[in-house]
């Protein structure tokens, strides 16, 4: 594991943080809320769950990946949906057979920022904007979706990663 004792922490458990525009969003959703409670208490309501939605979409988290080389680490927090032997898409350049594709799921409210330490360079960037009324990715291959190709290199060993993601979120920047 990493140099980190989490034993000695007081809460291990909490390892995110929020992006300063979570907490401007967020205050600012809240403000709205207090104004539309003035009209109807109830509407106050909208405000205070609008908050919470970006709180939780701003929210980035410092990973503890283990410090093996022989290890695939995610590069997102989610439940492993699929391992099984496919061939790269184009867009990641990856030549060869004997890949493996790892598919992985991660809800909206899912971290947006990952902080993880990683061994070698970014080789190539692919990025697709997507449709606007592609809101929530149910399939990685859903027409519309916004997606990302990246390649990582790192002496001979190389990966790709294809992210696909709908217009709630995770964002990809």
């Amino acid at each position: 594991m990493s140099d980190d004792d989490l034993s000695k922490q007081t809460f291990p458990w909490l390892r995110s943080a929020f992006d300063l525009e979570g907490y401007v969003g967020a205050l600012t959703a809240w403000l709205v809320g207090i104004l539309l409670g003035l009209l109807w208490a109830p509407l106050f309501w909208i405000g205070f769950l609008a908050a919470i939605i970006i709180l939780l979409g701003t929210r980035t988290a410092t990973r503890t990946p283990p410090l093996k080389s022989d290890v695939i680490v995610a590069p997102c927090d989610g439940i492993v949906v699929s391992v099984e032997d496919a061939t790269p898409p184009d867009e990641l350049r990856l030549r060869g057979d004997g890949w493996s594709r790892v598919r992985v799921s991660c809800g909206p409210a899912s971290t947006n920022g990952v902080y993880a330490p990683m061994d070698g360079a970014i080789d190539h960037i692919v990025r697709e904007t997507g449709d606007p009324s592609a809101l929530i990715a149910t399939r990685p291959d859903k027409h519309g979706l916004a997606v990302a190709y990246i390649a990582f290199e790192s002496g001979s060993r190389s990966i790709g990663v294809r992210l696909a993601t709908g217009g709630l979120g995770p964002r990809l920047e």
